[in-house]
């Protein structure tokens, strides 16, 4: 795998499943009227959090649609490593889409926080988790190299940082398992294998959902140990998700199933 490739890998494999980072059981918003509803008053906290919610969803959609284009034309049998890697040869009309969306989405994740006035807890979670999300989709429609030099990684990293120190456990520990999941795509310096499992685990252990199981098989694959991986993958398809997970449910049981059937038995 090329540097490059494996560099897009990383911004784009922390996405894969993202969704379920964000509530995915609220009824849909068209994201241009909840953008035009934000531009109007970017004041409102509600109307920004109802545009970075929707742009994510309208995002997040376009690479999952594209992802599954991806891995139906890989040569089969496919390897894991290969089934992993996929999303980073993605065309370059889903990126600037995704580009589009994601920058209008972090800019309303900002606003949020960046509005006077006191403001729950759960609302600053919820706009830290959705400000990491779009700025990773930022970083992967970017590509590595302008990525790097923009500072991405460090901006990433500081609001998931600051989502872990408001609540960890915040929607069955989202906050744990994006920061997991980003550390261990992520390339060196920025990525970190052991904190990526240390934050995985507990994930796991607070909340066994399937998408928890399937991202700490990803990382026990990545760091050779396919027995152990090949545990989580099963357990992605006995085990239950939660209200936020359920939508992407069917989506995480037929990945577990795909790297089961290529490499995980």
């Amino acid at each position: 795998m090329s540097r490059r490739r494996a560099t897009s890998f990383a911004f784009a494999t922390v996405l894969l499943l993202a969704a379920a980072a964000c509530s995915l059981t609220a009824p849909p918003v068209d994201d241009v009227q909840a953008l035009a509803e934000f531009r109007a008053a970017p004041e409102d906290r509600a109307a920004a959090m109802r545009a970075t919610h929707a742009l994510f969803q309208t995002a997040d959609l376009t690479v999952q649609e594209a992802l599954v284009g991806a891995a139906n034309e890989l040569d089969h049998p496919a390897t894991p490593a290969a089934i992993l890697a996929a999303e980073a040869e993605l065309p370059a009309a889903v990126r600037d889409r995704v580009l589009g969306l994601a920058t209008a989405g972090a800019e309303a994740a900002e606003a949020v926080l960046a509005a006077p006035g006191p403001s729950e807890t759960t609302t600053r979670v919820d706009a830290e988790v959705h400000l990491a999300l779009h700025l990773t989709f930022v970083a992967w429609a970017n590509g590595p190299m302008r990525s790097l030099m923009a500072g991405y990684g460090t901006r990433i990293l500081a609001a998931m940082d600051r989502a872990l120190a408001l609540d960890p456990l915040w929607d069955n520990g989202a906050p744990l398992r994006l920061k997991g999941r980003f550390l261990a795509q992520a390339p060196w310096p920025v990525g970190d294998r052991d904190a990526a499992l240390e934050l995985l685990q507990r994930a796991v252990a607070h909340a066994p959902l399937p998408i928890h199981h399937l991202f700490l098989g990803d990382l026990l694959f990545q760091r050779g140990d396919t027995a152990a991986a090949t545990e989580q993958w099963r357990a992605v398809l006995t085990s239950s998700p939660d209200a936020t997970t359920a939508a992407a449910a069917p989506w995480h049981r037929r990945m577990a199933e795909h790297r089961l059937s290529v490499g995980g038995r």
